[in-house]
């Protein structure tokens, strides 16, 4: 899910303790490429399978993906 509070795009998603994820933006799917979010790359997998990543400089339109990979 995507939340947004003051001003930051909070991205909630399922996940495993044996992965890492980066969260990456785009502000439009027709032009441009996906792009790390700083701060937001390799983050680990919480206990309970929840995960919560925070784009701080979130723009009225932006599109999020989460990518996972082995740490």
């Amino acid at each position: 899910s995507v939340g947004v509070q003051g001003g930051a795009a909070k991205v909630t998603f399922g996940s495993a303790t044996s992965r890492v994820y980066m969260l990456q933006r785009l502000a439009d799917l027709a032009v441009g490429d996906w792009t790390g979010v700083p701060g937001q790359t390799g983050v680990a997998g919480q206990p309970g399978g929840q995960t919560t990543v925070t784009d701080t400089n979130a723009a009225r339109i932006r599109i999020y993906r989460i990518r996972p990979s082995l740490p």
